[in-house]
């Protein structure tokens, strides 16, 4: 049983937001309600989860991060949480063609990365989303 939203969409993120997804659906909305519904995590802490995953699928798919597009968030966090996990499936994508590897190998060193990752304030990401909203 998953205990960590990351990690659970991380490994749920081909089911989720299935390739060639562009726009939400509600099947990637009630999916990532649960999960965080069963994390225990909220909006906020659900945005920085990802952004967290996003890192470790750079890293597992040695993609070079600085030139990586970054997705917009938009002043609606709900709105914001569902386009970052559609730009997240659409990024495991291109790191595993990247990688020359499946899909799964790359969801696998990324939880790894995530699971050895020290828990950390993401304040940063706040500020940036913040910005990008003003």
């Amino acid at each position: 049983m998953l205990t960590d939203f990351g990690e659970a969409v991380l490994q749920n993120l081909e089911a989720l937001v299935p390739v060639g997804t562009t726009q939400a659906d509600l099947a990637l909305e009630l999916g990532l309600c649960a999960w965080m519904h069963q994390c225990g995590t909220d909006l906020d802490e659900a945005l920085d989860r990802l952004w967290d995953v996003r890192g470790a699928v750079l890293v597992a798919g040695g993609l070079d991060p600085a030139s990586e597009p970054i997705p917009f968030g938009g002043r609606n966090p709900q709105a914001a949480l569902v386009n970052l996990t559609i730009y997240l499936g659409n990024l495991l994508g291109r790191a595993s063609a990247h990688a020359r590897c499946a899909p799964a190998a790359v969801v696998d060193r990324a939880a790894a990365t995530l699971a050895s990752a020290t828990p950390r304030v993401r304040a940063g990401h706040r500020r940036l989303r913040e910005l990008r909203t003003s």
